[in-house]
């Protein structure tokens, strides 16, 4: 697939400079990092959420269960970053599946991550912890309802509580062939393990329910409605969605385009296909697929089918004269090492830079 990064080759909107190329992996607004981030404001609120009776929540000052008393679920917390002057569209940053906003927030070893690096470049910026994991609140009445043998809360294998381990996802998000060992080429800051860099990335991970299916993919979960809370309360944005992000974040997309400005993929579960009528999916909705390395070494998660969905589907969109691109970083950069987690990686400012980049090729920032 001719790539519109590489200088000379023909993209949606014609052809790509070779300095605007050298300019985004050079990292962009990465180059004003060390000076101090100017805001309009920062902070946190909460959208998606209801209101419901609540018997085994609050137990500081009567036995379980009570009555009378209720929680807030299925809301989605926003940490948000507002440049003093916008010069780009609204960037909504949604993490993968047992992952928190911490992985735009910062990195293992201390660099800024995507969130101060879009806001240098002049975009408001939300980041999102999903609803039902713990940073954006849990329901705890079903856990401790099954644990006080109330009938009206059943013990089930969808209660259990989970949370993602340091060795399992090792291999399957690229790091390296096992376990404390990385590929030579690596860029994850899991290195030196004796300054805590993997247990600092670990001590992120979220608790989460069940199988993990809550709020992890489909049309109809939390998710999609906090997201579509979202995008009605600050206007159309860039959803850059990653990993399992995808399934709601293609969902949306597809049912409320009106809201949705480009999607930017990051190593997501697949990408829409193409329709009855050989149209993909997602229609006019631009599309940017973003995938690192290592993919054919990766053990389970299915990448290398994750890989070619995205692809066609970029193929797809751009045949139907819709600004679309893929980029297989080594392949058509050579840039080799990234990881799953690329925006956490220590090259992630170049690829927020290749994001910016296309953003402004495509028309999407003003």
């Amino acid at each position: 697939m001719k790539s519109w990064l590489e200088p000379g080759r023909l993209s949606a909107r014609g052809f790509v400079p070779a300095a605007m190329v050298a300019f985004a992996l050079s990292g962009g607004a990465a180059g004003a990092a060390s000076a101090p981030l100017s805001l309009a404001s920062m902070g946190v609120f909460y959208v998606g959420g209801v209101r419901v009776e609540s018997p085994y929540a609050d137990d500081r000052a009567a036995k379980l269960p009570n009555s009378g008393y209720s929680t807030v679920l299925h809301q989605a917390k926003v940490t948000f970053l507002i440049p003093e002057t916008a010069t780009g569209p609204a960037i909504i940053l949604v993490p993968g599946f047992g992952l928190s906003s911490s992985i735009y927030l910062s990195t293992p070893d201390g660099r800024e991550g995507w969130a101060q690096y879009f806001a240098r470049g002049g975009h408001p910026v939300y980041v999102v912890d999903v609803p039902d994991r713990g940073t954006s609140g849990m329901a705890v009445d079903a856990v401790n309802g099954c644990i006080a043998r109330d009938p009206a809360y059943p013990c089930s294998p969808d209660i259990m509580l989970g949370r993602t381990s340091l060795e399992n996802p090792w291999r399957i998000w690229g790091f390296g062939p096992k376990f404390g060992e990385r590929h030579a080429t690596s860029r994850f800051p899991a290195f030196p393990l004796q300054q805590n860099y993997i247990e600092q990335f670990g001590a992120s991970f979220e608790v989460f329910s069940g199988s993990g299916a809550m709020g992890a993919s489909g049309p109809t979960t939390t998710t999609v409605s906090a997201l579509q809370r979202l995008l009605e309360r600050v206007g159309p944005a860039v959803l850059v969605l990653h990993s399992a992000a995808g399934g709601p974040g293609f969902g949306l997309a597809i049912a409320r385009s009106d809201l949705v400005r480009a999607v930017v993929a990051i190593e997501t579960t697949p990408c829409p296909g193409d329709g009855p009528d050989g149209n993909n999916a997602l229609g006019k909705v631009p599309l940017l697929g973003i995938y690192g390395d290592f993919v054919n070494e990766r053990v389970g998660g299915e990448h290398p089918a994750r890989h070619a969905s995205c692809k066609r589907a970029a193929e797809s969109l751009a045949r139907s004269g819709v600004a679309a691109g893929f980029i297989d970083l080594p392949k058509e950069l050579k840039i080799a090492g990234n990881s799953h987690l690329m925006m956490m990686d220590d090259n992630s400012a170049e690829i927020a830079g290749l994001i910016d980049n296309w953003l402004m090729e495509a028309g999407i920032r003003r």
